[in-house]
């Protein structure tokens, strides 16, 4: 089974909203919390399709302890530690430190955390709460059948926030974390 990660990209200022967007509440919940739970719904669908998503890191970067307070108990027990086949465990928080740098610059503090034997990511935006987990699996089924390739992933998934899945490229995912512009990096994808 290939193995997948998501990343959420939350690290943003929120400067034109007002505040942070991914705390403001939609339903009575964080937007995060929605794309969270989305993410977290299409490990079922994932899996039927040959990928095991089993981390979700979270990149947080202005306000992050604001935004991870709000989060903190809504996403019902899937921080902590990991327990085979349930949610517990899998969502991870890491922290932009120069947020200022821009939405590559949390793109490369989520890949540079991901672990070792992850072979590709889906990349969703913290402050949009419609993300389904439909999307999520038509991605993940074009990548796995295209063996890993992101080329072959449909352009138009339903949802224009979720990229193709990225795949570690020759570089090694730490010198892509350090490197001031994220390798692999075309367009609205990674390559």
């Amino acid at each position: 089974m290939r193995r997948l990660a998501a990343l959420v990209l939350a690290a943003g200022r929120g400067s034109r909203f007002g505040g942070p967007k991914q705390i403001a509440l939609l339903d009575g919940r964080p937007l995060l919390v929605h794309v969270i739970e989305a993410i977290l719904a299409a490990r079922p669908g994932l899996r039927t399709a040959g990928v095991a998503l089993d981390e979700v890191v979270v990149v947080l970067g202005f306000r992050s302890d604001e935004v991870e307070r709000a989060i903190e108990g809504a996403i019902d027990g899937a921080v902590g530690e990991a327990v085979e086949g349930s949610a517990t465990g899998l969502v991870r928080i890491v922290r932009n430190p120069d947020p200022a740098r821009g939405i590559a610059s949390s793109l490369q503090a989520g890949l540079g955390a991901l672990g070792p034997d992850v072979e590709g990511a889906l990349v969703a935006l913290g402050d949009q709460p419609r993300l389904a987990p439909s999307p999520l699996v038509a991605l993940a089924r074009a990548w796995e059948g295209g063996g890993g390739s992101s080329s072959n992933a449909p352009r138009d998934a339903g949802m224009a926030q979720v990229t193709s899945p990225w795949r570690p490229g020759t570089a090694s995912r730490r010198a892509q974390s350090r490197a001031s512009q994220p390798r692999g990096w075309s367009g609205s994808q990674l390559t």
